[in-house]
């Protein structure tokens, strides 16, 4: 995928309007949290737990 112009190589895409710094952080907010939950349901139990318990340790650890 071409980083600058957002296309993958080989493909065309139809010249849209310019996304505003606003939009393309809600967008790649929205790309981050589907990410994060589909990578979560890969976890069995245990292992969410253990997460949840190092998350809560580099917490406390830079607050």
């Amino acid at each position: 995928m071409d980083i600058v112009t957002s296309r993958a190589p080989g493909r065309s895409y139809a010249a849209g309007p310019a996304r505003t710094s606003a939009e393309l952080e809600s967008v790649i907010a929205e790309e981050m949290l589907r990410l994060s939950e589909r990578a979560l349901r890969t976890l069995d139990a245990a292992e969410r737990e253990q997460l949840v318990r190092f998350l809560g340790e580099i917490r406390r650890n830079v607050s």
